[in-house]
């Protein structure tokens, strides 16, 4: 546990909300996507998209010291834009987290048995 939290209240405060942020800025800055754009692409509002631009919304860690994490949510990032399916997208998402949640937060994954 991180201060009391549950890994899977660790994820959804911290680990989902700092991938999207880094998605979301990729979209907008290395793609020139807009604010419209990348919020359909993502499932989320065009306010999301501009608070996690300007570092109001996204999480409470950074991953600029985490080279493979950024690398693979570059990665994610071209599928999106050249029209992955929710699906996989979904499937993407759920991996790096994953190595988010091992990596950065030090939580082992609970489904390896």
């Amino acid at each position: 546990m991180i201060h009391g939290r549950q890994p899977c209240e660790t994820i959804v405060i911290d680990v989902l909300p700092t991938i999207r942020a880094e998605l979301a800025i990729l979209l907008l800055e290395e793609y020139g996507l807009s604010q419209t754009k990348a919020a359909d692409l993502l499932g989320v509002t065009q306010a999301a998209i501009s608070q996690y631009s300007t570092k109001r919304r996204g999480g409470t860690r950074t991953l600029k010291d985490y080279p493979e994490i950024r690398q693979r949510i570059r990665e994610m990032a071209d599928s999106i834009v050249n029209g992955i399916g929710d699906d996989e997208r979904g499937l993407q998402l759920c991996k790096l987290c994953r190595i988010c949640q091992e990596m950065v937060f030090g939580i082992e994954d609970p489904l390896r048995v």
